[in-house]
């Protein structure tokens, strides 16, 4: 490929992406010199250029993508262009928005002098926060365009000399730890924030908070703000899954763990970081507490309805129900109808006449007989509630479904005989009701 054609190809994939893309070419040797920018989307000063990344670059055999993570976690990619001598860098790309503490982390590789911030974060603020997932998917296009039929899995390039100096510290460090009697408990103290979570447990929250327990743990960085800032995110994530695992929706939790690992990441002391941490495990708890309460609450309406259609030839008044659950009268209607769109006393009405009905098309008993044994007041209240629930009297309704069961029995040939007493095995009399006034 030329390098004009290059160009104008680097051109438009920046002006989409608005992540910095770095025409290289190859000077060969071993030198630490083997790849040198010669082209820069955006046009930049030179002190933005990622030196840092140039003597990591190495392609191992038949290999044309590379993925690398710079001391100061941003991402880059490596794309070589088939026959030619050039390589594209692309990158850096961050996974949390820039911020001072990104700044002074690539300070200690950038060459960057004190009157040059502005500029410096001018340049990395325009630069698009996203995953290391996202620029992996990025690359894997921007390969696919520039070197059409030679897709393949990128490789993910770590620093040897870095992974080995890590080893030793971290071994190091715990011999060291084993040899002093170091105990970490954060497995306790996890294990009961998390059931304070799972449980919506808004009492043993505020208790926990006045005495937060002393937390040992392991040490994840050599700088005190970033260790605070790594234990805060992963007590974050830990308690955003036992919140759905309490009930809160999956996505719900996972983006508000989210937007609070973003205000850890922003944040600049350790009182700031307190307070986030303070209030992610309010608000999870609340969360999970109100969609208990809710379900709690959605289940009792329904055990409040199994009641009344099962006792449906009984004196069921409002005020006996809420006796039966232990509710106050008012609040048990007010929760009924909030959750039911109707309101209980209706409620019980409607499923006597709706009981009513049935007795009427189903068997031949009187009009009293029924009336008694759903626990209406009188015969004549009785009627009156039907006529206004099916605007026919139940002699009428009667008449009409008989009537139309008949037609219908005609029209298909069928012949046999009619409703008698008693055909869905309900008693006769007043059901239990002892004269009770049903209203």
């Amino acid at each position: 490929m030329q390098l004009e054609t290059l160009k104008a190809h680097c051109f438009y994939l920046y002006s989409a992406l608005h992540i910095p893309i770095y025409i290289l070419e190859g000077r060969g040797g071993n030198d630490a010199a083997r790849h040198v920018i010669i082209e820069a989307f955006p046009e930049q000063e030179a002190c933005c250029h990622p030196l840092e990344i140039l003597k990591r670059i190495h392609f191992p055999d038949e290999r044309n993508v590379l993925f690398l993570t710079s001391s100061f976690s941003a991402g880059f990619g490596i794309i070589r262009i088939m026959d030619s001598k050039y390589t594209l860098m692309v990158g850096p790309q961050f996974a949390v928005p820039f911020s001072n503490p990104v700044y002074l982390e690539i300070s200690k590789k950038y060459s960057f002098d004190a009157e040059q911030k502005g500029l410096i974060y001018a340049f990395f603020n325009g630069i698009p926060v996203a995953s290391s997932l996202a620029l992996k998917q990025t690359l894997r296009m921007m390969h696919h365009f520039l070197n059409p039929g030679l897709d393949e899995e990128i490789v993910d390039v770590f620093d040897e000399e870095e992974t080995d100096r890590l080893r030793k510290n971290q071994y190091g460090e715990y011999y060291e730890m084993q040899e002093g009697g170091y105990h970490n408990n954060s497995m306790a103290v996890e294990r009961e924030v998390c059931k304070i979570v799972e449980q919506g447990d808004v009492a043993a929250f505020t208790k926990f908070v006045r005495n937060v327990p002393y937390l040992s743990v392991g040490i994840t960085s050599s700088s005190p703000l970033r260790q605070k800032k790594n234990l805060a995110i992963i007590s974050i994530a830990v308690l955003a899954r036992a919140a759905i695992r309490g009930g809160m929706d999956e996505n719900a939790a996972l983006l508000l763990s989210d937007n609070y690992i973003r205000h850890v990441e922003n944040s600049f002391t350790d009182k700031q970081i307190d307070s986030i941490q303070i209030d992610m495990f309010s608000r999870f708890v609340h969360v999970v507490s109100d969609i208990r309460a809710e379900k709690e609450e959605s289940h009792t309406m329904e055990t409040v309805v199994q009641y009344v259609r099962e006792h449906v030839n009984r004196p069921v008044t409002v005020r006996l129900v809420a006796a039966r659950f232990g509710f106050n009268p008012d609040y048990l209607s007010h929760k009924f109808k909030s959750g039911m769109g109707i309101g209980l006393k209706l409620f019980i009405k409607r499923t006597k006449l709706e009981e009513a009905a049935r007795l009427l098309q189903y068997t031949n008993q009187n009009i009293l007989e029924i009336s008694n044994y759903l626990c209406f007041s009188s015969q004549s209240n009785f009627q009156n509630a039907f006529k206004q629930q099916y605007r026919l009297t139940p002699k009428q309704y009667r008449e009409t479904i008989r009537r139309d069961i008949k037609e219908i029995r005609e029209i298909k040939g069928i012949k046999g005989a009619e409703p008698s007493g008693g055909g869905n095995g309900s008693p006769s009399g007043n059901g239990g009701c002892h004269g009770a006034n049903n209203e």
